[in-house]
């Protein structure tokens, strides 16, 4: 993906944070930084739609759900342990 260049403004104590960290990890502040966006606009997107709603049925609404001892998959067996 093409990279979009930008300048961000850092404390000084920050930045000297930052350049350690790079060191010690053999990349870049700028790849640390690159990381840190891209955290942070991933922890603020909204989706359109439930994220467990294409596998996922709460408990109340499952009608079907095995028991205990019994098996999700059709024809299985559970064996209890102890």
């Amino acid at each position: 993906m093409p990279l979009k260049r930008v300048t961000v403004s850092v404390e000084t104590e920050d930045l000297a944070v930052l350049r350690a960290a790079a060191a010690r990890s053999g990349t870049t502040v700028s790849a640390l930084v690159r990381d840190a966006v891209h955290l942070a606009a991933m922890s603020s997107r909204t989706w359109d739609e439930p994220f467990f709603s294409a596998t996922y049925t709460p408990v109340a609404e499952a009608a079907d759900a095995p028991g205990p001892g019994q098996s999700a998959v059709p024809g299985g067996t559970t064996q209890r342990v102890g």
